[in-house]
């Protein structure tokens, strides 16, 4: 087999060059290209085929947003507000949905706006194809959350390609989608979690490829590779401002190994992050402040809690319903890779060795930090959804750890790629459950897990992965209804309203259809 770039001769089993150290095993022939095409189309079908189920939760009216900023050249949102009216009976004392709040008589979007920012352009596409994002802010969402899945699988491809075949590593792209949090969270609606997820993954990736073998990109002898990491993490920053903690563990692995690289890509980011924050002062009146402001909470720090810190913990290791070890198992496997990496492999291979620490410092710096946080449990979502990006992180550190363990040839390594391949088989089953049973998801609200927090999210007799129809109606009326008042003389639940009003689309009537269900 011969190198592609200089030409040497390899042997036939060579999976990089040894003499430039080039991947022998690319994209470079035109059924290759194909097989990713047709798997991209795939993985886009298949968030179709989820319907989003979680799009009227938090990302609701994102676009929306968007496409006010496209036709009012304004950030409030007063001229579109109807858009998040609720049902005045049925909560006779708020006037919108939570995701926006009032402010000196103007309605703004209570979570960053940087998805909203990011999306102008699409939306503005849309707008002329002739889509109001009003009536189609769904198919919106589904289209850009497809985009961001492909996104997301080919980065984890091209960085298990650096050390896999091509086959391989198309299996890893895919597991490493549909069987993390990852694919619960990009397939389930647009927050602010997804564009974080795919920007802050093609900086890991250009990162990468950098500290594995010096690679950079350039275009008319101009060096690209430091602008693109700037660009990427202020808009992972923007989208989700959680991506910092990797930013400054990046940056302070380049001031190591690069200055002139963390120079360049801290000034583009200084730059276009003081822009962004005068457009953002210019109409909203405040710095940083909108960051994470809500109609319920006007400041960052007072969604921080010290008290609640041990509950949070004891439901990141074993809630049935929020664990990060449950619902991306295949973090068990990690500590033993940190071991064999940290311990087995030679100083000259530093450079790499200290990008794999700084990932695993912004990935356990982000998981602590987010503990504190007082929604840790991420109200109405599929597992362990705040952590995403976390989880993101060490996924794509763990390829990076087995694949250096395969390329010095140190410790078990077909045990190590057994156990990551059961672990992902049992990630992947896990997981799709929060795209495709919409039992998983109702879990939530029966009873509300906002209202019954501690009690619903460690009770291990009803994992939310294994939620049935009638699992959910036992546990609405196990955990919900045994304090509760019970059953209306109609026959619906007093407690959900269920049916009343109209509201006759839910696939349970609680205690009503436990009666005849037993």
């Amino acid at each position: 087999m011969y190198c592609h770039k200089c030409g040497t001769k390899n042997t036939d089993d060579a999976v990089f060059c040894y003499k430039c150290g080039s991947n022998l095993r690319g994209i470079t022939s035109p059924s290759k290209k194909i097989i990713i095409f047709l798997i991209c189309l795939l993985i886009a079908v298949s968030i179709f085929i989820g319907k989003l189920p979680s799009w009227k939760g938090d990302p609701y009216g994102t676009l929306i947003v968007s496409q006010s900023i496209i036709q009012n050249r304004t950030l409030n949102l007063n001229k579109v507000k109807r858009y998040w009216g609720i049902n005045p009976v049925e909560y006779p004392h708020e006037s919108y949905n939570y995701q926006v709040y009032r402010r000196d008589d103007n309605v703004y979007f209570s979570y960053p706006l940087g998805t909203s920012i990011i999306s102008i352009p699409f939306v503005s596409i849309a707008n002329t194809c002739g889509l109001n994002m009003l009536q189609h802010e769904k198919l919106m969402q589904e289209i850009l959350a497809s985009t961001v899945a492909i996104g997301i699988f080919l980065t984890i491809f091209i960085i298990s390609l650096e050390y896999f075949s091509f086959v391989y590593s198309i299996f890893i792209g895919l597991i490493g989608f549909y069987g993390t949090t990852v694919g619960t969270v990009v397939g389930t609606g647009l927050w602010d979690s997804d564009y974080e997820l795919f920007f802050s993954g093609l900086s890991i990736l250009l990162i990468f490829l950098y500290a594995k073998k010096n690679y950079k990109i350039y275009i008319k002898g101009i060096e690209l590779s430091s602008v693109l990491t700037g660009l990427f993490f202020l808009l992972a920053f923007i989208s989700r401002p959680t991506a910092s903690i990797l930013i400054f563990s990046i940056f302070v692995f380049l001031i190591l190994y690069d200055k002139r690289y963390f120079f360049k890509g801290a000034i583009i980011s200084g730059i276009l992050l003081m822009l962004y924050e005068l457009v953002i002062y210019r109409y909203t009146g405040t710095l940083l402040g909108h960051i994470y402001e809500s109609a319920t909470t006007t400041s960052t720090t007072a969604r921080f809690s010290t008290t609640n810190f041990i509950t949070a913990l004891e439901g990141f290791i074993w809630s049935p319903a929020r664990s990060v070890f449950i619902f991306n198992p295949f973090l068990l496997i990690l500590p033993a890779g940190m071991y064999y990496i940290i311990s087995k492999t030679h100083m000259h291979d530093r450079k790499i060795k200290y990008f794999i620490l700084a990932l695993l410092l912004s990935g356990v710096i982000t998981s602590l930090f987010l503990l504190f946080w007082t929604d840790w449990y991420g109200g109405g979502s599929y597992g362990p959804r705040i952590f995403a990006d976390a989880i993101y992180w060490y996924f794509l550190l763990t390829i990076i750890v087995l694949g250096e363990i395969t390329r010095f040839k140190i410790g078990p390594q077909k045990t190590m790629h057994t156990i990551f391949f059961s672990l992902m088989a049992i990630g992947v089953f896990i997981n799709i459950q929060g795209i495709y049973n919409r039992y998983a998801l109702e879990w939530n609200a029966y009873p509300n897990v906002d209202e019954y927090q501690n009690k619903v999210l460690f009770d291990w007799r009803y994992p939310q992965f294994l939620m049935t129809q009638k699992s959910l109606a036992e546990k609405c009326v196990t955990q919900g209804l045994e304090d509760r008042a019970v059953v209306s003389p109609n026959g619906w639940c007093e407690y959900c309203n269920l049916g009343i009003g109209g509201r006759t689309d839910y696939p349970i009537n609680c205690t009503a259809w436990m009666r005849t269900n037993k």
